[in-house]
């Protein structure tokens, strides 16, 4: 007879647990993160014609493949070496799931005025067997020790440009007065509307009810921009709010799951850039809205002056900051995909600023066995 006492939870014991894997990223002697971008592996894979890689998306050795064993296969190679945090980005205006409240990405398979890329059918045809390649990334990053994040382009505008994209959203082409400008890579939708703001809200609720993340990552600067020119300074007490009801989806999906959903935000390189933007992170940081900033170039070149004392003096102490590096060098009016001694002297100028951890966005060149890779995994971006 077992004569020992059923542990009942009490509101001290349930904070503990929910803290705990926050806690860990805390303590932890060197964090890094890895973004996999929404469409990298679905036009990699090599069972993809699209697979056979191009300029930007190298092709994926032939593990690597649309199945359940091939994306596990995925997790494995990045476990190899010294990746702490994992985030899946899974949206652009579509989902890249069968979504309730975004437009699926092959749902452009029946719009015969958009094109139809190979990788689209192919992601179709994924979940159709079975599969859903998230739930998957999350159950074996767990397994090998991973932190599973999920990414959430807060406002994508990728190929906005193109009328026969298939990543553009009948909600954003039907209603243009939600725009902030009427066309251009600027032209997101404008946050200070209640109707923008709800469906992603929606969104937000949708993938925390449908996946069980450590960490859910807003990505505020796919693309940075949220409220009326002119008058961002003025609503930015309207996008606070708006984060203060998000923060309280995260914990009511943490509750839900049993443990601590850390609520990360991505930002541009300099607190003036997201001043500017009415992104109040000083807020957000001290009222506890957020847990993490990542702070990151747009797309174009890595900001090498990331500086961290001066997000520490804005936003305090309470979260820790991380500087990013998306994947390219801007030079001679070019732009090249990042070299590792370039990744390594960013990485070393972090570190010697204070930086705790590293996080790394549109790795693309992996797995190919290339020098950033496997420096990547070699813990070749960790303090020397």
């Amino acid at each position: 007879m077992n004569n020992s006492k059923t542990l009942k939870p009490t509101p001290t014991f349930l904070t503990a647990l929910l803290l705990a894997p926050l806690a860990a990223l805390h303590a932890a002697d060197h964090a890094t993160f890895v973004n996999e971008d929404a469409w990298h592996y679905f036009t990699a894979a090599p069972d993809v014609k699209r697979g056979l890689g191009d300029e930007d998306n190298p092709p994926m050795r032939p593990e690597f493949t649309l199945t359940k064993k091939g994306l596990e296969n995925y997790i494995d190679e990045i476990a190899r070496g010294h990746v702490t945090h994992f985030l899946m980005n899974l949206n652009s205006q579509r989902a890249n799931f069968p979504s309730k409240t975004f437009e699926p990405l092959w749902k452009s398979l029946d719009e015969p005025e958009r094109y139809h890329p190979d990788y689209i059918r192919a992601m179709k045809a994924l979940y159709e067997s079975g599969v859903d390649p998230y739930k998957v990334w999350i159950d074996r990053c767990r397994i090998k020790g991973i932190q599973p994040w999920i990414s959430i382009r807060m406002n994508d505008l990728h190929r906005v440009d193109e009328p026969k994209s298939p990543n553009i959203s009948t909600f954003w082409h039907e209603h243009p007065e939600y725009r902030l400008r009427p066309e251009g890579w600027n032209s997101g939708l404008d946050y200070t509307l209640e109707p923008v703001r709800k469906r992603m809200l929606d969104f937000i609720t949708e993938v925390l009810g449908r996946y069980d993340p450590d960490g859910l990552e807003l990505d505020l600067i796919r693309f940075p921009f949220y409220l009326p020119k002119g008058r961002e300074k003025e609503c930015a007490p309207i996008f606070t709010a708006y984060m203060r009801e998000i923060r309280k989806v995260v914990n009511a999906a943490a509750a839900k799951r049993g443990h601590t959903i850390t609520l990360s935000v991505r930002l541009l390189p300099k607190p003036s850039e997201s001043r500017n933007l009415g992104m109040e992170a000083d807020v957000w940081a001290k009222a506890g809205i957020v847990d993490v900033i990542v702070t990151c170039n747009h797309w174009a070149t890595i900001d090498f002056d990331i500086p961290l004392a001066e997000w520490r003096t804005w936003t305090g102490d309470k979260v820790p900051i991380f500087p990013g590096a998306d994947s390219g060098i801007a030079e001679n009016g070019k732009r090249r995909f990042a070299n590792f001694e370039e990744y390594r002297r960013w990485a070393r100028i972090m570190h010697e600023r204070g930086a705790k951890g590293l996080y790394l966005f549109n790795l693309f060149q992996h797995p190919q066995d290339g020098p950033v890779w496997n420096g990547v995994l070699s813990g070749g971006l960790a303090p020397l």
